[in-house]
C-alpha cells in the first residue's frame, strides 16, 4: 500500500499549472489533462468555464489557489466564476433534422424570435424561423409571448439539462444525414485494438463508456 501511495505521489508532482486531472490510459500510462475528458455531462458553453474554475481551485501555490482576490468582492475569483456559472441560462435544442444538439446561452429577456434567428445560423439545414417548431418534452410549443429563459427550471434542479426539440415544419420526412456522436477514447481503443487484452481497470472503464454511448 505504501509503495502504491509513493508511486501516485511521484506522478502527481508532474502536474502542470493548468492540469486539472490525471488519467491512466489504455496502455497503463498516466497522463495529465488540462481539459475534462469526453464524455462528460457538461454542455459546451459551460465546459470551458468549469475547466477554468477547476484550474483555479487546483493550483499548487496556496496563495494563488482560488484565482486570487477579486477587488470588487474581496473574495477569491473562484467564487465569482462559480456564481456566473450557476446563473447561466442554457437551453439545449435537439435538431431533429440532423440529430445535432445545440446548447444556447439565453439572455434573461431574450425573445423567442431572437433565439430562432440564432438557431437558423447554427443548424445544419439553416432552418428559417417561420419553419421552426420548438417543442418541450411535454409536447407543448414554446410560447412566443414569453422569453424562453422563463421555461428553464429554477435553482439547481434540472440545471444544464433542459431540452427542447426543433422540427422543420416545411418537411414531412426527415432523411438526414444524421450526425453521429464522437466515440470516447477508450471505446475507440477497443474498436481499433481488437486483439489487445486490457487490464481490469481499463476494461471496466471502456465497458462503462461503451454502455453509456449505446444508451
Amino acid at each position: 500500500m505504501t509503495e502504491i501511495l509513493l508511486y501516485r505521489t511521484s506522478k502527481v508532482k508532474n502536474k502542470g499549472l493548468k492540469d486539472i486531472m490525471a488519467i491512466e490510459d489504455m496502455n497503463g500510462e498516466v497522463r495529465f489533462l488540462t481539459q475534462l475528458p469526453y464524455p462528460n455531462n457538461l454542455s459546451k458553453p459551460l465546459l470551458e468555464l468549469v475547466e477554468c474554475l477547476l484550474q483555479m481551485l487546483l493550483l499548487w501555490d496556496p496563495a494563488l489557489r482560488g484565482g486570487g482576490l477579486d477587488p470588487e468582492t474581496n473574495k477569491p475569483h473562484c467564487f465569482t466564476a462559480m456564481h456566473s456559472i450557476l446563473n447561466m441560462k442554457v437551453m439545449h435544442v435537439l435538431d431533429m433534422t440532423s440529430a445535432q444538439l445545440h446548447s444556447m446561452i439565453l439572455g434573461t429577456e431574450e425573445s423567442l424570435h431572437s433565439l430562432q434567428i440564432r438557431l437558423e445560423t447554427q443548424t445544419q439545414a439553416h432552418i428559417p424561423p417561420l419553419s421552426q417548431e420548438l417543442l418541450q418534452e411535454s409536447g407543448m410549443s414554446l410560447d412566443p409571448r414569453w422569453p424562453p429563459a422563463q421555461c428553464l427550471p429554477d435553482g439547481l434542479c434540472g440545471w444544464d439539462s433542459f431540452i427542447v426539440f426543433l422540427f422543420d415544419k416545411s418537411l414531412t420526412k426527415y432523411s438526414g444525414p444524421l450526425t453521429a456522436r464522437r466515440l470516447p477514447d477508450s471505446v475507440n481503443f477497443i474498436v481499433r485494438e481488437t486483439k489487445t487484452q486490457l487490464r481490469l481497470l481499463s476494461g471496466r472503464s471502456g465497458g462503462k463508456q461503451s454502455a453509456t454511448y449505446v444508451v
